[in-house]
């Protein structure tokens, strides 16, 4: 059977450029080509460095957006009535995206279609029923019952969510008779757990200024609001002056592969500057070296003010045997346990409650060897294969 998977048209696949959702789904893809459980065609964004990377699969075709300049100008020009059309007129259009996509699909003979966190493209694929459309949602996108998103859920023959938080937020505004099954969220635990070259991480430590008997927090994610970068940070600083050999790194910029810096972040430095010699901003770092900075923490932070659906960041610090502090914000609840890490609730006192967690922590050796033993325990729970066979049982 193919199964045809569309992604955003933000970010390509392979993925290049970074992109939660889109190592995601190239996980599924990787362990498809070893399975050979089913045949893929993807569409996505062009770029030419990801497509270089695609000769060597057998069981996925990939199919590229590339519009050219002219294209782009008609993209752009189109962007703007739709978006007119559907403030004034509260009506929808597809873009030359979704419609590319459709004749992608129809041409190659596929029935079920995959929209991978991009809901509203089942408006316009499904108008005439002419495919199986499954939603695999990677965020909260959907839990407001507004015209749009009932419009959406109708067009959506099966819903896929990333965690039971999603699911029971979706079931909230969903007719009984859709169904909705979660998935977790998969990690190749192999490239965290495995053991990371010694002069590579003496050469990093240098880089950072990490001494030997330092602790390190660590976080890894988009600097943006919702992340509570700056919550986290102000909990770090109320730290410092006891605790003198504590530092944090920051690892990620304002969004993939992309180190502008932004108002957030120009006041995420500003923040630092009196204690900027505990404090080290990194930019954007290869989803292929997350884990050397890993492999040097004592605590990995996931201080999130928004819902999150599933956090990437939390499995892979446990992956790699790093006791975390997560918020209380959504999904992170079913994936990190008492023995795994902190649960700080999300309120007034948040950030002295994460202060009061990270201290908690880095003062007490012991619990940190349990932690770390426990976080690599349960983070088996969570592995591609698992992610691969529940989402091809799913699909089917």
């Amino acid at each position: 059977m193919k199964i045809g998977i569309i992604l955003v048209d933000s970010l390509p696949l392979p993925p290049v450029k970074g992109g939660a959702v889109e190592n995601l789904v190239q996980l599924i893809i990787d362990n498809n080509e070893i399975q050979k459980k089913e045949n893929f065609i993807i569409f996505s964004k062009y770029d030419v460095i990801a497509e270089q990377k695609t000769s060597d699969y057998s069981y996925t075709k990939y199919i590229y957006y590339n519009p050219g300049f002219i294209g782009k100008c008609v993209d752009f020009v189109l962007k703007v009535i739709r978006r007119l059309l559907r403030v004034l007129f509260n009506v929808s259009t597809p873009s030359l995206y979704e419609i590319r996509a459709y004749c992608v699909f129809k041409k190659a003979g596929v029935k079920t279609i995959v929209l991978e966190n991009c809901p509203s493209y089942a408006c316009f694929l499904n108008r005439n029923k002419e495919f199986r459309v499954i939603q695999h949602l990677h965020n909260d996108y959907l839990h407001e019952p507004n015209k749009q998103n009932l419009r959406i859920i109708h067009s959506t023959d099966k819903f896929i969510t990333v965690s039971d938080f999603i699911k029971k937020r979706l079931r909230s505004i969903s007719p009984l008779g859709i169904s909705i099954e979660t998935c977790y969220n998969g990690i190749d635990l192999g490239a965290f757990a495995k053991g990371v070259d010694v002069g590579k991480l003496n050469a990093l430590r240098e880089d950072l200024g990490i001494q030997s008997n330092d602790k390190l927090l660590i976080f890894t994610g988009r600097l943006v609001r919702n992340k509570g970068v700056k919550e986290l940070l102000l909990a770090f600083r109320s730290l410092t002056d006891k605790y003198k050999n504590l530092k944090l790194v920051i690892v990620g910029g304002v969004s993939f592969s992309n180190n502008n810096k932004d108002e957030y972040i120009i006041e995420l430095e500003n923040i630092s500057s009196t204690i900027k010699d505990k404090v080290k901003f990194t930019g954007y770092v290869d989803y292929s070296c997350i884990v050397q900075y890993l492999k040097l923490a004592a605590v990995a932070v996931v201080p999130s003010t928004c819902y999150e659906a599933f956090s990437l960041s939390t499995l892979e610090a446990m992956a790699s045997g790093v006791p975390v502090i997560v918020s209380d914000a959504g999904g992170m609840l079913e994936q990190v346990t008492h023995q795994t890490g902190i649960i700080v609730p999300c309120g007034e006192n948040f950030v002295s409650d994460l202060a009061t967690a990270i201290e908690e922590l880095i003062s007490d050796d012991s619990r940190l060897r349990e932690m770390s033993k426990a976080a690599k325990e349960r983070a088996q729970y969570f592995s591609d294969k698992r992610m691969y066979d529940r989402f091809v049982e799913l699909v089917k």
